[in-house]
């Protein structure tokens, strides 16, 4: 079965049917939903929910609503923690390549886990080190 590690704006895009997902990534958390794939988010995704909803910027259903899909025994969404294996790898992801925090977060468990990002975001893009999913 695939997996893959989606980031936060992909998972919002996706739950809230927005244009702005890409059709490959729709295409991706699709199969999720079929049950054809698994797909993962980090903990760093419900931190970074939870820091948009306090800013007004997202529902305060979606936070609740990941975690209950993730919770369902056998659900095709799982969380992954940040890890002793994360913080190892985080020490691979370059500051210069990918400044920001919670997206080195992302890379480092998707390289902690030997998972595929589906992301827009263009440094996580960039960085060769990553598959990456658009």
């Amino acid at each position: 079965m695939e997996r893959y590690l989606v980031d936060t704006h992909a998972m919002i895009w996706y739950v809230e049917d927005h244009p702005r997902l890409s059709p490959r990534a729709r295409q991706v958390l699709d199969l999720m939903r079929e049950g054809s794939a698994v797909c993962y988010i980090s903990l760093m995704t419900l931190i970074e929910l939870d820091d948009l909803v306090a800013k007004g910027r997202v529902s305060t259903r979606l936070p609740r609503l990941l975690e209950e899909a993730a919770a369902r025994p056998h659900s095709a969404l799982q969380t992954l923690d940040i890890t002793y294996a994360v913080y190892a790898a985080l020490r691979q992801v370059p500051r210069e390549a990918i400044p920001d925090l919670p997206d080195r977060l992302i890379a480092a468990t998707a390289i902690a886990h030997r998972l595929p990002v589906v992301t827009k975001d263009g440094a996580l893009r960039a960085w060769d080190a990553l598959t990456t999913i658009w």
